[in-house]
């Protein structure tokens, strides 16, 4: 009973991170026809760089997925560039850009809100499964969770968009080494 409310706890605060990420950059979604763009380096990085990416590995051959990370070259980037080192930080590691292959490079502008947001939904639920640890009543917790996504350091660093994967998987990072510490004692 007490593990079914904490998964319903969890699935809420997932939720709730979602609606509230999706209510808060809507009004900036339509104002923008549907694209997301904001201004300096998220214009002018963050999605030409997911488009340039996103064109690389939708020209590699069938199969040829795995070769990115080795010295694989591009030349639509800078002057050319090695593709791990260019895009390594920005957008191979993370999950969330992997979610966008399957579509066009010319609708990541208007992927941008939609990833965002499942930042957001994810932080909220990997920081209540580490806060609830901490707790007497799960709601603190869901407080404690939403505070934490939607925090002042979130809000400023919209513009470094691959910020917010980090301030999402922090939490798991801080889960396991709580399990770790725990198995020692």
């Amino acid at each position: 009973m007490r593990q079914k409310r904490e998964k319903a706890n969890g699935i809420r605060v997932f939720l709730l991170c979602l609606f509230l990420g999706a209510g808060t950059l809507a009004l900036f979604v339509i104002q923008d026809r549907g694209a997301f763009l904001m201004l300096a380096d998220f214009n002018k990085q963050e999605i030409p760089f997911c488009m340039e990416l996103s064109g690389f590995l939708h020209a590699l051959p069938k199969g040829k997925i795995g070769s990115v990370f080795c010295r694989q070259w591009d030349w639509g980037m800078d002057l050319g560039s090695s593709v791990l080192y260019s895009f390594g930080y920005y957008n191979l590691g993370s999950p969330f850009y992997w979610l966008t292959l399957p579509f066009p490079r010319s609708f990541y502008p208007y992927l941008m809100a939609p990833m965002m947001v499942l930042k957001y939904a994810a932080a909220g639920s990997f920081s209540y499964w580490y806060l609830k640890r901490f707790v007497r009543r799960k709601e603190t917790a869901m407080i404690g969770a939403v505070l934490y996504t939607f925090s002042g350091w979130q809000t400023v660093n919209l513009l470094f968009f691959t910020f917010m994967d980090v301030v999402a998987f922090f939490p798991l990072l801080l889960l396991g080494l709580e399990k770790l510490m725990a198995e020692e004692e």
